[in-house]
């Protein structure tokens, strides 16, 4: 995720990126730093090239951070069940402690 952070918060028009830069800030060795890359591409996060004799990263696309309404709705579904049982719990305690 810090990853994506740093690409995201990069100008559109300068996505290159040095291992050592992302080595530093997502506190992995350099040696780790072109895996995590190419599974951050195939699991369809970010697009881009990785240059190995430079070691350098292009990135050219990452996926936007924006939720659907459907994704929305089913967060909302979440709450509610844990809201639900966060008031189970406080009548519980409620009951054994007399509040």
């Amino acid at each position: 995720m810090k990853f994506l952070e740093i690409v995201f918060n990069l100008p559109k028009s300068d996505r290159v990126i040095k291992f050592a830069t992302v080595a530093r800030d997502c506190a992995i060795p350099v040696e780790h730093v072109e895996m995590m890359v190419m599974k951050a591409m195939a699991l369809g996060l970010t697009k881009g090239l990785i240059d190995q004799l430079n070691e350098e990263v292009t990135i050219s696309w990452i996926a936007p951070k924006v939720l659907e309404n459907e994704r929305i709705g089913v967060m909302l579904g979440k709450f509610e069940e844990w809201d639900q049982g966060v008031e189970k719990v406080y009548k519980m305690v409620k009951g054994n402690f007399k509040l």
